[in-house]
């Protein structure tokens, strides 16, 4: 896992400008994202057949697994988009 100020130093060293950076916050993490995707899971697995069912299967097991991280270390970790571009 990488800190702010690594992706930072990516971005200029890539002789970009960094525009803007802004962390999403926890609770619209929670609220809007992992809680959804948690009811979505219900609805998903278990609904695909042969190989297609072993992706589904890897793709409900990833999801879970982030939904449990979450859940146990809620405010250790984070995400950060940032904005960059070329300069003129």
């Amino acid at each position: 896992m990488c800190h702010s100020r690594d992706h930072r130093d990516v971005i200029l060293r890539a002789g970009d400008e960094l525009v803007e950076a802004f962390a999403l916050p926890e609770s619209d993490r929670w609220d809007h994202d992992e809680g959804d995707l948690e009811a979505r899971i219900k609805t998903f697995a278990g609904g695909f057949e042969g190989a297609d069912h072993e992706i589904a299967d890897a793709v409900v097991k990833r999801s879970r697994t982030e939904i449990d991280i979450l859940r146990h270390s809620y405010g250790s970790y984070g995400y950060v988009f940032y904005i960059s571009r070329k300069p003129n």
